[in-house]
């Protein structure tokens, strides 16, 4: 399901004896049916789905793909984000991204890679939110799927000691 060109981005950062020497990129990846999203209980309009792998500490999101297979219907429109629960768009950029349109989109920005003052981003095991909020009431939408590929770095603390 990881798309070849991806797959060759990702791997660790060793030297010839073995090493680690920087971070190693890791993916989460998923492929979310409509009915896989729950509406939410604060918002009519707006449905969510929280992926089962989370971030771990000392991770940094750098880039995410969403790939809509099949274009979402049954509302007038809808827009992705990409974050937390916290912070639907921690992971987004700021242009708004139609569900309702298959196509693929690669989702770096202001908000990804965010990591201020060199500090990692993830500083507790966080889970990933995709929220999509469509014009009238999330249960009015019929069909649809995406794939989600959320790219970051992690050091694991363990190979620091």
């Amino acid at each position: 399901m990881l798309p070849e060109a991806l797959q060759k981005r990702l791997g660790e950062a060793k030297n010839a004896e073995g090493f680690l020497i920087g971070p190693i990129q890791k993916v989460i990846g998923k492929r979310v049916d409509y009915s896989d999203f729950t509406a939410s209980s604060t918002s009519a309009e707006k449905g969510y789905y929280d992926l089962a792998e989370a971030l771990p500490i000392g991770s940094r999101v750098t880039w995410v793909l969403l790939n809509v297979t099949t274009a979402f219907t049954g509302d007038t429109t809808g827009t992705i984000e990409v974050g937390t629960s916290d912070d639907n768009d921690r992971f987004s950029p700021s242009t708004d991204i139609s569900v309702y349109t298959a196509g693929v989109y690669v989702l770096i920005g202001d908000n990804v890679a965010d990591v201020g003052d060199g500090e990692p981003s993830i500083e507790a095991a966080t889970t990933i939110r995709l929220t999509i909020t469509g014009n009238s009431a999330w249960t009015k939408v019929t069909a649809g799927s995406l794939d989600v590929f959320v790219v970051y770095e992690h050091i694991p603390y363990e190979a620091c000691e």
